[in-house]
């Protein structure tokens, strides 16, 4: 959980960072209440999951389509916005995965396998420090300051629902930070590293 480690973070040193999705602990679910209800740690499970893959693979799109006729005035041109979303594939999905007669201990092994999946999850946001500390750039996220800080508040997580890792790069290569970190977010397109 992201304020929770700062103080473990380097204040000295530059490099490349990451905010990665973090699947709620069982007490968090509700799985170590002693009135334990299935149906409630289900719906807990679903929202969280539902929530994790709309921000993982959150895509819109934007084009222009046209005919192939070739007198331009008579060409038909359409400006088109898409939004893609997955909802009904996870739920369902998650109905074959977790079932009304489950245990709790069988419930207890679907998370674990679930949370450690979403710890390899792909980045939700990459960026890089050259001129400032990992601490100091982590600490303007965490006071609201930075277009990640105010992306992230436009989705239902918070900070506590991160994790946050970190890579330092050598002094003698800080120059080439900016171009690690394009090719970084090339390889992942983390949805909140978008413009």
């Amino acid at each position: 959980m992201v304020p929770d480690e700062i103080e473990y973070v380097p204040y000295d040193k530059g490099g490349i960072y990451s905010f990665n999705p973090r699947f709620p602990s069982d007490y968090e679910l509700g799985l170590l209440d002693k009135s334990f209800d299935i149906n409630r740690v289900t719906i807990n499970i679903k929202n969280k999951i539902e929530e994790i893959d709309q921000l993982i693979n959150e895509n819109r799109y934007s084009g222009v389509l046209n005919d192939q006729m070739d007198v331009r005035h008579l060409r038909t041109v359409l400006n088109v916005k898409v939004e893609t979303s997955f909802q009904n594939i996870v739920s369902e999905l998650l109905n074959d995965v977790i079932q009304p007669q489950d245990k709790k201990i069988e419930i207890i092994e679907v998370t674990k396998v679930i949370r450690g999946a979403i710890a390899m999850s792909p980045p939700i946001y990459i960026g890089m420090t050259r001129k400032q500390s990992l601490r100091r750039r982590l600490e303007q996220h965490l006071g609201d300051t930075t277009q990640f800080s105010e992306r992230l508040k436009k989705t239902k997580f918070s900070w506590h629902d991160l994790y946050y890792n970190y890579e330092i790069v050598n002094h003698f290569f800080l120059e080439r930070t900016p171009k690690i970190e394009k090719l970084i977010q090339y390889l992942f397109k983390p949805s909140l590293s978008r413009r």
